[in-house]
């Protein structure tokens, strides 16, 4: 929708609530290779890497970069 119509269509910013940074670290490739069933939590570099590989992809003109802010402060 983005090509065919910019002016009404935009990105919309999305939030992803992350409470560590490092959880998942040994059960993302397990997973990943079918070999663990269970869910687990992700942590902040495994959506990171994520969210990298998913920018790789050939499709690059229709969306914009992410972006990994670090936490907020209030």
């Amino acid at each position: 929708m983005i090509q065919n119509a910019p002016s009404l269509v935009k990105p919309l910013p999305t939030t992803i609530p992350i409470f560590k940074t490092f959880s998942g670290m040994f059960n993302a490739p397990l997973k990943f290779l079918g070999w663990l069933d269970k869910p687990s939590e992700r942590g902040g570099l495994i959506i990171k890497v994520g969210l990298i590989f998913y920018d790789a992809l050939p499709a690059r003109t229709a969306r914009a970069a992410h972006v990994f802010d670090g936490r907020a402060t209030h």
